[in-house]
């Protein structure tokens, strides 16, 4: 099975966070993008993306904004196309 990509919402604390390390801890092919409405000052975040340098890229996304969630690199992320 090819490795899977991952898109967290609300990766910056809470279940989203817990998700991100899980997903880390068990899947060590997967890759994540950790979306939170501010990743520069999820400072728990930052410490697992650098620890797994490759396979977590941050994200600037708050889901309640129409302009961002209709944005072509949004959906190229989360679709590969």
């Amino acid at each position: 099975m090819a490795p899977l990509t991952y898109l967290i919402t609300g990766a910056n604390r809470g279940l989203g966070l817990e998700f991100v390390r899980q997903i880390l801890a068990g899947e060590p092919d997967s890759r994540v993008i950790a979306a939170a409405r501010e990743p520069a000052k999820a400072d728990a975040l930052l410490k697992l993306a650098a620890d797994h340098k490759g396979r977590v890229e941050t994200l600037k996304l708050d889901v309640v904004s129409a302009e961002v969630l209709e944005a072509g690199w949004v959906r190229a992320a989360v679709t590969g196309s």
